[in-house]
């Protein structure tokens, strides 16, 4: 039998394995508030950050509207760290060269029409869930199924602006292989 050699780039896999890593890291404080929350539901911590938060448009859920409330906030920060991620790993970024500019133009194009509804939709806007739809109001009926939804929305909050600036990067360093 004949071995086959990967084809994977090195580069590729650390940088997908620091990103990972990023997310579990910058995850925890969801769980954290979802401790605190079940050692002690009325914790002055949470209430001040629910307090904090007033006026922001977040999801939140009438059956526990202090627990949503707290991690929606948080959820909101999913973006910057995204951008963090990916300013310290801009430089190890394995970018293709010879990609064409009008493929690298419609794929961004798209990704944006993808990107800014979602992202309007998890961060910008209100909605009480247990009025929603059935997998919303099924996500929002007791803390562990909420503490769950939060953290699948921290996690594409944040692997979608992480790829989206990847994208961005490779649009720029193809426009800049063409002017040369």
């Amino acid at each position: 039998m004949q071995k086959t050699k990967s084809i994977r780039k090195p580069g590729v896999n650390i940088t997908t394995k620091r990103m990972f890593i990023m997310l579990i890291i910058t995850s925890i404080p969801i769980l954290i508030f979802f401790a605190v929350y079940q050692n002690n539901p009325e914790s002055q911590f949470l209430e001040y950050i629910y307090n904090t938060s007033i006026g922001l448009p977040v999801l939140h859920s009438s059956n526990n509207p202090l627990l949503s409330s707290v991690m929606s906030a948080y959820c909101k920060t999913a973006p910057f760290w995204g951008l963090v991620f990916f300013i310290i790993s801009i430089n190890k970024l394995p970018l293709k060269n010879g990609v064409s500019v009008s493929i690298a133009l419609k794929g961004t194009l798209l990704f944006t029409l993808l990107y800014l509804p979602l992202m309007y939709m998890f961060l910008l806007h209100s909605t009480e869930m247990t009025q929603a739809r059935k997998l919303a109001r099924l996500m929002s009926q007791n803390d562990y199924f909420l503490t769950i939804s939060f953290l699948i929305i921290y996690a594409g909050c944040y692997l979608f602006t992480a790829y989206y600036l990847v994208m961005l990067a490779a649009v720029c360093k193809a426009l800049n292989n063409k002017e040369k």
